[in-house]
């Protein structure tokens, strides 16, 4: 048995030369902002 274990991290740009900058919403900075998001996911079970 285990579990599956998701989290967003937001990273704001103050420019658009970034690849996947966008105005999109990222809770990690509680807004629409030009950012890229980053997505984790883990698999996490008693035994480690």
């Amino acid at each position: 048995m285990g579990m599956l274990i998701t989290d967003e991290a937001g990273f704001a740009k103050k420019g658009w030369t970034s690849v996947g900058v966008a105005r999109q919403f990222t809770g990690s900075l509680g807004g629409v902002f030009p950012c890229q998001v980053g997505v984790m996911a883990a698999w996490a079970t008693a035994w480690g």
